[in-house]
């Protein structure tokens, strides 16, 4: 005698899998091709000699040609020498300049948690 499970179920369906009246689970799209070449361009520098991939940075003083080589971001020109090289950022209360056009800086931008007033002053970011 065979076991009675109700309309329309059939005696062990559920351990061969989904019967053909059930929705198939929701599964994600594939990827597409945007998604594999950037995926590509963050793992494949990777490969190989990490060296040349890594980015450098100067201390403070090393002579520099773009504020990006510089640890603090800041590649300042000294207008005596015409050298440029790395220098810390302004601290509060010193000169500062709202923004950085260019390559390199005249007066270094105000450090972290600071900004530069209208009259070119370093003081804390909350300060009105």
């Amino acid at each position: 005698m065979g076991t009675h499970l109700g309309a329309g179920h059939v005696a062990g369906a559920g351990l061969r899998g989904r019967g053909p009246w059930e929705k198939p689970p929701d599964l994600p799209p594939p990827p597409t091709a945007t998604t594999l070449v950037l995926l590509a361009g963050v793992l494949l520098p990777g490969w190989g000699s990490p060296e040349r991939f890594r980015k450098t940075t100067k201390i403070n003083g090393a002579q520099c040609s773009h504020l990006s080589e510089c640890h603090s971001d800041c590649c300042l020109l000294n207008l005596d020498t015409g050298i440029t090289s790395c220098a810390l950022k302004a601290k509060i209360t010193m000169e500062c300049l709202p923004q950085t056009k260019g390559a390199i800086n005249i007066i270094c931008p105000c450090g972290w948690g600071l900004r530069c007033t209208s009259k070119n002053q370093c003081v804390p970011a909350s300060a009105i």
